[in-house]
């Protein structure tokens, strides 16, 4: 109307009705605003023989707001939805159908970093639906090798093929695309969403933009495997908090569930049960033992020798970079070499 943009027209007080609309409403939702748009209408009409004090009013709502339910209107509402979607998982169900595990397969591979070499010539073969451990003492190179497999570091030497086809220069959506997924040592949640948003973030949508125009059905399906994964490892429950609401067992839960989602045929964990206790531990163990019934193909690196002795099929052992031994547990648990990687000898 006016014709032109001054600065007249967005003074304190419209500042301050649209940063009120945006917290009323709840940050990070797509109909905060809108919501908070409407309640503002609203509180405008009921106030305005109070222009006097119009500013104070808004400035003890929005303080209010941000103390009392900092997620706004939005928030309040999930806090509805939780039982909801306690009935719509199914705990203790199988949350993933069987699939053909992916055959990993690594020769020579070689890392170094600034002259110094982390892993050096190594080879590896992980036959499909087993579950196999890489152990091996801090700085072996196990980090390292991981990342090259899941694509974060280029390797210096050697080939990785994954059901014989290369894979070496590929990045790692590339690989995710063929079946790999991965979890990581140092948590890597998206503290703005909830449980429920985390795990469907490994969820390829099936739904169109029709469908999200309309909002009808909008990632129905997609939400309620998402609820039967969370509902598998027994978190359903916690659906619409965030990850830092959450135990640090319960956020190791809702990263295999995220690599879960991706229905891979290749997954990596990277220290899965560091920094829990002996009862999460166990509740570790017994989903990657059904993961590895169902056909998954596990890669496994962990410190824990009780939980390394009791899921794996097969272990590789390193120790500065270089592989010193590989067997069946009861072999590896008896060689000489691993005993003295660990624990060293007599001078």
């Amino acid at each position: 109307q006016s014709g032109f943009v001054g600065s007249d027209a967005f003074g304190l007080r419209l500042s301050l009705d649209l940063l009120i609309a945006a917290v009323i409403g709840g940050l990070g939702n797509t109909n905060g605003p809108l919501a908070g748009t409407l309640l503002i209408m609203v509180m405008a009409e009921l106030i305005a023989p109070l222009q006097n004090y119009a500013l104070l009013v808004r400035g003890v709502i929005l303080v209010a707001v941000l103390m009392l339910f900092p997620e706004g209107a939005i928030g309040l509402l999930r806090l509805f939805k939780r039982k909801s979607a306690k009935a719509a998982s199914t705990e203790g169900s199988l949350a993933f159908e069987k699939v053909s595990g992916a055959r990993l397969t690594g020769s020579g591979l070689t890392k170094r970093f600034a002259g110094v070499t982390a892993v050096s010539d190594f080879s590896l073969e992980v036959v499909p639906g087993s579950v196999h451990a890489i152990i091996g003492p801090n700085g072996a190179g196990k980090s390292t090798l991981i990342q090259m497999i899941a694509g974060l570091h280029s390797p210096d030497g050697g080939k990785l093929l994954i059901d014989g086809a290369d894979v070496t220069a590929l990045p790692a959506h590339r690989r995710a695309r063929l079946g790999l997924a991965r979890t990581f040592q140092n948590l890597q949640l998206i503290g703005s969403l909830t449980v429920l948003e985390n795990v469907l973030l490994g969820i390829s949508p099936n739904a169109g933009f029709f469908a999200w125009l309309s909002r009808n059905g909008f990632e129905r399906e997609e939400r309620e495997r998402a609820l039967r994964i969370l509902g598998y490892l027994r978190i359903a429950h916690l659906a619409e908090l965030k990850p830092a609401e959450l135990s640090y067992g319960h956020r190791k839960l809702l990263e295999i569930a995220r690599a879960i989602a991706q229905k891979p045929r290749l997954m990596l964990l990277d220290e899965p049960i560091a920094g829990l206790n002996a009862a999460e531990a166990r509740e570790i163990a017994q989903v990657v033992r059904s993961l590895s019934k169902a056909g998954v193909t596990i890669l496994i690196i962990e410190h824990n020798m009780e939980f390394v002795m009791s899921v794996s099929d097969r272990i590789t052992v390193l120790d500065y970079g270089v592989k010193i031994a590989e067997g069946l547990p009861a072999e590896v648990r008896g060689n000489a070499k691993v005993i003295e990687a660990y624990l060293g000898t007599e001078a």
